[in-house]
């Protein structure tokens, strides 16, 4: 019973409690038809978009970012869906002009949400409520003038709203301080601490190797999540930066000397060399868990709490000190018993001693790079001690830029090692510089040679001129001449731009998408297409394939599967909670509530988050539908396999436009860049080789 108490006060943190209470906050204002009139038919989709795009972070400084952008991106879509039905309702109600008008805003701004989902990650969820909001407001009732203004308000509200529940939901239980990464620096010290003790004590686990190498692995990824961030706390997050670099170096040192350890796994006394290794080896265990002790503190203090213990300060020049004796002494004894090992591995001739005495030199020599990485990390601790002790809290504010927006500048971009190995003739940097293929160039040139030799030709006369002279003359100035030479250059430029670029790539499969999806609203009023899209409501539709559809293809196909599991779970619950509540504004408050604990658990403690979302997302249009449309005569049964169906043929035309439409297959990626790797390495050994050749004959030759 007390184990299953604490699993439960585990699993609700600050970020679920904050979860459950916008959920039940969001359906609360619902219920109270009073406000939720303001949010017009649709008001339900306010439970949507809390889901969506405002739901809680992991700090309250990530959420607040979250907010803002979200909010600029939502009004980005109202904006522009508000002016295309602005430019329809000039135009005659239900006519082709009035309906495509929105059709082409539609696809416009689902190209450049596409593109800026792509292109700057950190706008991705902007991106996708702006789609959201253009599709809902451009899809209803295209082609009629009446009720624009109107429409445009329910969704200002409904995204305010959602922005500003959430807002207080997250102020009142999440935390400013972010301490991710250095929870996650101090996590690779301790596993560096266990894997050296393990080496020390000559046993190794595997399992420990790997799981710090993915630890080291996920260093960078947190630190470029820690520096663009919106944070509270005394030091920046780039004081700590250069204990990622000596986690790695560290991990590398220790992946070389468990070899040795495996060797003599099953020795039972140590050689006389080791001892002087040990005695280094047992300071650098205390270094490292001073190092995760001090982050831990530091990092981890409220603005309330006073500094660390001036012990720790202390214990920093203690650590120092004895890192650089037992080095010192490591390296004289070391130097005396490995002279003397070797002297008698050759007097008598003992292979086997002198194997033993090489793999204990490794083993220094890789205790000894420790020491000095361990060096610097105390060097480290001790500015940031000093740094904690003599700062005050402060906000931290991230620096506007495209690396902030997620992408990393262009000089880290475009690699200049390219131009620099290309020869001045090479087809490739002729077609980065001049943005067109060797062949395009040509068939230019040669274009434009023949407009110049036709022009030639011509009859200089004035009597010379017939009607078919001057007919062909006019074609062939239509076909070879330099604006028609410029225009299919500039065509041949934007083809050849999204032939070789990713986010446009991207961009055209989502606005593709939307366009073939959306296509029957915007048919002519009472026809089959628009009856069944109104009917079925496939808006819904055209959402799913704007969640779903993401930039590489094994990704959407995972995304696909699971938000297929949340669409039926959500749909069956949905139902359910019809059963039980009907129209009962109590039921709904406290069935959506408690279906949010589930959901919390899946979206915040498994890897398949996507299956609560989606399942969330699922729930309001079908248990609210009789309470903001009383009037309707559609079987809820029938609504919710209409929504599950809906939202099914979403995420199906995302998988498939995203494996026959410029397929992105992460594998052909790797596959790729190895091979770019390989093929540099190839150069640079080559370029050592040649240099140690040339030292070698340039020895001899002095010699």
């Amino acid at each position: 019973m007390a184990h299953l108490l604490t699993r439960i006060s585990v699993f609700f943190t600050r970020r679920v409690l904050a979860r459950l209470l916008s959920t039940f906050l969001c359906s609360f204002v619902l219920v109270v038809k009073s406000w939720s009139r303001f949010g017009g038919p649709t008001a339900f989709l306010l439970l949507t978009l809390k889901e969506l795009v405002f739901s809680a972070q992991e700090t309250l400084a990530q959420h607040l970012e979250a907010t803002i952008l979200n909010i600029m991106g939502a009004f980005f879509g109202i904006g522009l869906s508000t002016l295309a039905r602005y430019l329809a309702s000039l135009r005659p109600d239900h006519s082709a002009s009035s309906r495509t008008i929105p059709a082409i805003f539609l696809v416009f701004i689902s190209f450049v949400a596409g593109w800026a989902k792509s292109r700057l990650p950190r706008l991705q969820l902007s991106a996708r409520i702006s789609c959201f909001l253009s599709i809902w407001l451009l899809t209803t009732d295209p082609g009629i003038s009446s009720g624009s203004v109107h429409s445009a308000t329910f969704f200002i509200w409904m995204t305010l709203s959602a922005a500003s529940i959430c807002l207080v939901s997250n102020i009142l239980f999440l935390r400013w301080f972010s301490t991710h990464l250095a929870r996650t620096v101090a996590t690779a010290f301790s596993k560096l601490h266990d894997c050296l003790s393990d080496i020390l004590n000559f046993s190794i686990r595997q399992r420990l190797l790997n799981e710090l190498l993915a630890e080291s692995v996920q260093l960078d990824f947190a630190y470029s999540i820690a520096a663009f961030e919106l944070r509270l706390g005394r030091i920046s997050v780039k004081s700590i930066k250069p204990l990622i670099g000596v986690v790695e170096n560290v991990r590398r040192e220790l992946s070389w000397g468990s070899s040795q350890t495996r060797r003599s796994r099953e020795e039972k006394s140590l050689h006389p060399a080791t001892m002087p290794a040990t005695n280094l080896g047992q300071v650098i265990l205390q270094s490292m868990k001073h190092v995760e002790a001090t982050l831990l503190f530091v990092f981890e203090r409220t603005s309330s709490e006073s500094g660390p213990k001036p012990s720790n300060k202390e214990t920093t020049t203690q650590l120092l000190n004895q890192l650089e004796q037992a080095q010192n002494v490591a390296k004289k004894e070391f130097a005396i018993l490995f002279q003397g090992t070797n002297d008698d591995a050759k007097k008598h001739d003992h292979v086997e001693l002198a194997m033993q005495a090489s793999d204990q030199s490794l083993f220094l020599v890789s205790l000894m790079e420790m020491a000095n990485e361990m060096h610097s990390a105390l060097l480290v601790v001790d500015k940031v001690i000093d740094l904690h002790n003599t700062s005050r809290t402060r906000l931290w504010f991230p620096h506007i830029s495209r690396a902030w927006l997620g992408i990393a500048p262009p000089t880290i971009i475009h690699d200049d090692r390219d131009r620099v190995m290309a020869d001045d003739n090479d087809p490739e940097r002729f077609e980065d510089e001049h943005k067109l293929s060797m062949a395009e160039a040509r068939e230019g040139l040669s274009e434009l040679v023949r407009w110049r030799e036709s022009n030639q030709s011509a009859p200089i006369s004035p009597h010379d001129y017939t009607f078919t002279s001057k007919q062909s003359l006019r074609l062939r100035s239509m076909i070879y001449g330099p604006r028609i030479t410029r225009l299919r250059f500039l065509l041949a430029g934007c083809v050849r731009a999204v032939r070789h670029s990713s986010h446009l790539q991207h961009a055209v499969k989502n606005s593709m998408g939307v366009m073939l999806l959306s296509l029957p609203s915007f048919l002519p009023t009472g026809s089959t297409g628009q009856r069944w899209f109104v009917q079925a409501h496939g808006q819904w539709m055209i959402i799913s394939y704007v969640w779903v559809l993401e930039t590489n293809t094994g990704a959407t196909w995972r995304v696909a599967g699971l938000r297929i599991v949340g669409t039926i779970l959500g749909a069956m619950y949905a139902y359910i909670t019809w059963l039980m509540c009907r129209t009962n504004p109590y039921g709904l408050v406290v069935m959506m509530t408690f279906a949010d604990v589930p959901i919390s658990w899946l979206i915040t403690r498994t890897g398949v988050s996507s299956i609560g979302v989606v399942a969330s997302v699922t729930l309001p249009p079908i248990a609210f539908v009789r309470y903001f449309d009383s009037t309707s005569d559609t079987r809820i049964i029938v609504l919710a396999a209409w929504r599950a169906t809906m939202i099914t043929a979403g995420v199906l035309a995302a998988l498939v436009m995203n494996t026959l439409v410029f397929p992105k297959h992460c594998r052909m990626l790797f596959l790729r860049n190895t091979s770019r790797c390989v093929g540099l390495l190839s150069q640079l050994y080559l370029a050592l080789s040649r240099y140690v050749s040339c030292s070698h004959l340039m020895g001899i030759g002095f010699f």
